[in-house]
């Protein structure tokens, strides 16, 4: 991600935390995982196994990185206090 911030003149946030917002991309890795399991007798139901975890683990670790990356390259703001209106761009 880095490299393709930097071919793409993004701002130094960007640069730092976009890769943050890749975490959860996981649908397709499941699918692919299962096949996995399904083709290869040997050592396909522990790779799946493996695998499949692994991608839970990013599946919960992924949006509190997304939140952050987001905050961090100041693409996100906070909503603003019940009550109040927001006078943002």
């Amino acid at each position: 991600a880095k490299a393709g911030a930097s071919c793409s003149d993004s701002p130094p946030a960007m640069a730092s935390y976009g890769w943050l917002a890749f975490v959860t991309q996981a649908g397709v890795s499941l699918g692919l995982t299962e096949e996995i399991g399904a083709k290869f007798e040997h050592f396909g139901k522990p790779l799946e196994t493996a695998l499949a975890a692994s991608i839970v683990l990013n599946q919960l670790i992924g949006p509190p990185m997304l939140k952050l990356a987001l905050r961090r390259s100041g693409e996100a703001f906070s909503a603003p206090p019940a009550g109040r209106e927001w006078k943002g761009a």
